[in-house]
């Protein structure tokens, strides 16, 4: 358990320097989130749970991760391609405005 959150960490560790933004697509266990925050800090990490209607997870063994210690925004995708990646964007540069971003 947790090997791709492992292996995210280091990555993270060895080519990201402060202040750099990394996504991750596709995390689907909340343990791959710890660690990446034990490398980030908890402070710095942010959950996008994106939804749309007719998707889910009723055929994949992930599900929507869910972490008690970092920061987590709900997104409805009901939009186009370029609509939902500004909409992703505005809560993304609002939580950075609103914790300072990356730290």
């Amino acid at each position: 358990q947790g090997a791709f959150g492992s292996f995210a960490a280091q990555h993270i560790k060895n080519h990201c320097g402060p202040g750099r933004m990394v996504v991750i697509s596709d995390l689907g266990f909340p343990y791959e989130v710890d660690p990446i925050c034990r490398v980030v800090g908890k402070k710095n990490v942010l959950i996008l749970q994106l939804s749309r209607e007719g998707c889910d997870f009723n055929k994949d063994s992930r599900s929507y991760v869910e972490h008690n210690d970092v920061d987590m925004i709900q997104l409805h995708n009901k939009y186009d391609v370029e609509t939902f990646k500004a909409q992703a964007v505005r809560a993304v540069e609002r939580w950075m405005d609103q914790t300072k971003g990356p730290r």
